[in-house]
């Protein structure tokens, strides 16, 4: 019987201890995806050189206006997304809503694109040519094609710029 109370108690240690060991990594893993506060802010770049700095943790809509037209941006529940835009395609309203630095929304004909960024990071960013696509004649492309794209890719770093 003493035997058997100690095998119980040893199952039950192994428990604990994996259970702590479980959440010690959840904890963790989260802690790493996000920065030391676990903050996120929204950045706006418009075609006139001007950056908007929303809190991705506060709902809201926010107009951005510029001398090549007019966007708002939508956050809500974590994440950001086009809502509106005046320009001739609508293509940025159809991209998907971003909550993790590294994708960017992007208005090509108002030179204006959305990131999300850790607060307190103060890199001045540039256009992730890498993550943009777009559409030509119904075919979705991205910067890994090659052939005519080229001449696309100059124009994002130029506007990027």
């Amino acid at each position: 019987m003493r035997q058997v109370r100690q095998y119980r108690a040893t199952i039950l240690a192994g428990v604990v201890v994996a259970l702590v060991l479980v959440a010690t990594f959840a904890l963790v893993g989260r802690a790493m995806m996000t920065n030391a506060t676990g903050a996120l802010t929204v950045r706006v770049h418009d075609g006139d050189g001007n950056t908007y700095v929303y809190s991705l943790g506060q709902d809201g809509d926010h107009v951005i206006a510029s001398s090549l037209g007019t966007n708002t941006i939508s956050i809500k529940g974590g994440s950001v997304r086009m809502s509106d835009a005046d320009c001739p395609n609508q293509s940025c309203m159809q991209q998907q809503p971003i909550s993790q630095p590294g994708p960017q929304i992007i208005c090509l004909p108002h030179r204006l694109w959305v990131e999300v960024t850790s607060t307190g990071d103060d890199n001045t960013s540039s256009l992730d040519e890498d993550l943009v696509e777009w559409s030509v004649s119904g075919e979705t492309r991205n910067s890994g094609n090659a052939g005519d794209t080229n001449d696309i890719l100059d124009d994002l770093d130029t506007i990027a710029r």
